[in-house]
């Protein structure tokens, strides 16, 4: 990835708040990759340009949430009268040409970014992350192993689809923690997802922050099943976090005569030419990939008892103390070194190629209109 040019950087860097350039300073502290600076330099400077009304002190962020139907997880901290926001690409289908909720978008990346900067110390960030082209009912057409995850069918667009969403959710993912919140990367259990180089890195970034003393902050494995949460089939599923989620790995599941019928068979057997038995994906499958509310609930009620605010304030308020008698010159010369840096290729050109685009003339003429 090309350096970002040093006289745009620092004519954005000019437009700052002395609060902004205090986060984006934390940030380099914490020896984040560049292209997650300078996603948080732009998200920050598209806010006051385009005047974004995104709420303030949210609790629960969902990526992914679906349609007004689902968004389970986000519902449930409303329900708590608790702020949530749920952000899916569906939601943003009312807005014509709008792209503010696609995350293969440059501009559906800023308002991710955007959003996450209004989550609070200890917030959850839910990241349902599409797995079609992930799981395993699905590995003879793309072609994904934990050897290659990426796949060898990059062409099937469904593929570089998937590897496209992974690797910005892994942004956001590291983007949340930074910025005092937590996420969780919710995934069938068998999904290769969490083997792509892009997650690996993230994964790789929390073990040497452990390492740093930020205890307890190395990415988990937490083991559930969706039938304990009244879902028609077990569907052993995976949370990765930075948190344990111990309490929802214990459920006792119920037995099949206990759980909600599914609307449609979820699988199929059948016998092949060769006489082979053999198991596909039935209609009801796609129906699985909803949560229940009892899901969302239990999530809900897991941060109302053990939400890590404390551990969040902490990473803030350390963050913060970093440019404590910095001036704005000061942090301004700090991080234009810092973007100097050789900084790993974080995600395989995903997100590269959305900075690329920010870069482009069009955001230079706004900050020269906006008067930078």
């Amino acid at each position: 990835m090309a350096m970002i040019p040093s006289a745009l950087l620092a004519v954005m860097l000019a437009t700052l708040s002395v609060q902004e350039m205090r986060d984006v300073h934390g940030l380099t502290k914490l020896e984040f990759p560049w292209v997650a600076v300078e996603l948080v330099i732009h998200a920050m400077i598209v806010r006051r340009l385009m005047q974004f009304d995104v709420p303030q002190d949210i609790h629960c962020l969902e990526f992914f949430a679906g349609s007004h139907l689902s968004s389970q997880v986000a519902k449930a901290f409303g329900e708590l009268g608790l702020p949530a926001l749920a952000f899916d690409i569906l939601r943003g289908l009312s807005l014509i040409g709008s792209g503010t909720h696609d995350l293969t978008s440059a501009m559906g990346l800023i308002s991710a970014v955007i959003s996450l900067l209004q989550i609070r110390c200890g917030g959850l960030v839910h990241l349902g992350t599409v797995c079609t082209s992930f799981i395993f009912l699905n590995c003879a057409t793309h072609t994904r192993s934990i050897a290659f995850p990426l796949g060898w069918r990059g062409h099937l667009d469904y593929v570089e689809l998937g590897n496209v969403l992974a690797s910005r959710s892994s942004i956001l993912a590291l983007l949340a923690w930074g910025l005092g919140a937590f996420p969780i990367l919710e995934q069938p259990l068998r999904s290769m997802m969490i083997a792509l180089p892009s997650w690996q890195r993230v994964a790789a970034y929390f073990d040497e922050a452990e390492k740093k003393g930020w205890v307890g902050q190395r990415l988990k494995l937490s083991k559930v099943n969706m039938a304990c949460f009244r879902a028609p089939s077990p569907k052993p599923t995976a949370l990765y976090s930075t948190e344990a989620f111990d309490l929802l790995m214990n459920m006792r599941i119920p037995r099949k005569e206990d759980r909600p019928a599914a609307k449609d068979p979820i699988s199929i057997q059948y016998t092949d030419a060769a006489g082979v038995k053999r198991v596909a994906g039935g209609p009801g499958l796609k129906g699985t990939q909803m949560y229940t509310p009892e899901f969302g609930r239990a999530l809900a009620a897991w941060w109302m008892a053990h939400g890590p605010v404390s551990a969040g304030r902490a990473r803030r308020r350390w963050c913060l103390q970093q440019s404590a008698d910095l001036s704005m010159d000061a942090m301004k010369d700090a991080v234009l070194s810092y973007s100097q840096l050789e900084h790993f290729n974080f995600a395989e050109g995903h997100l590269l190629d959305a900075l690329d685009e920010l870069r482009h003339p069009w955001f230079q003429r706004a900050l020269h209109l906006s008067g930078a």
